[in-house]
């Protein structure tokens, strides 16, 4: 075979994480002829965000009133943001697409960050548990974390978020919810097979 085409599970670009490993996958390709063709970004793909909408509104369903959405994904260094990557505007079209599936106002949901790293440069903010005290603190009632930027479930998600997230919820007397990951749902997984086939086409 001469070609390849990579599809990394994380709808969202960024030059930082999808950009490193379709250039990783093109460099280890490249000295045996093989092409490195790649599915970039799948933030707003309609088969993603209707199974977020579904589950984001069953949530909402069973919340109190006055229940808040955070659409969020994995904090980068603020440094990306100089060097003209999009991923927040690609985590944006997504929450963008979604609110509108659910019919949510714009005042009641933004977008927040979560897992940021151990290094002393600032990163991307606000931190998911600064807004949970700021939900508290302007007398809310609970929160809705849509881990948009999470493909599946595992440690920042299953430990950031169902453990230490809900948590500090708790502590500050707010209700907690947390939308399901992907995983390997079959439509989703359906959609980007077809774009791998557009790809290849």
């Amino acid at each position: 075979f001469r070609r390849i085409i990579g599809v990394v599970l994380a709808p969202h670009y960024s030059a930082y994480s999808v950009g490193q490993y379709l250039d990783r996958a093109r460099a280890a390709a490249e000295p045996h002829g093989i092409e490195v063709l790649g599915l970039e970004s799948w933030a707003t793909e309609p088969a993603f965000v209707e199974f977020v909408a579904a589950d984001l509104q069953r949530r909402l369903d069973a919340s109190p009133q006055g229940t808040r959405v955070f659409f969020t994904a994995h904090s980068l260094p603020e440094r990306i943001i100089a060097a003209g990557d999009r991923y927040p505007d690609e985590l944006r079209s997504t929450a963008v697409a979604v609110a509108a599936r659910v019919g949510l106002a714009d005042d009641a949901w933004e977008i927040a960050w979560q897992s940021a790293g151990r290094t002393p440069e600032p990163w991307l903010g606000p931190d998911v548990l600064e807004v949970i005290d700021r939900v508290a603190s302007d007398g809310g009632t609970g929160v809705v974390v849509s881990a948009v930027g999470f493909v599946a479930d595992h440690l920042e998600v299953l430990y950031d978020l169902d453990i230490e997230a809900k948590a500090h919820a708790a502590r500050r007397g707010l209700g907690f919810e947390r939308t399901a990951c992907v995983n390997d749902d079959s439509e989703v997984m359906g959609a980007l097979a077809r774009r791998v086939t557009a790809i290849c086409a």
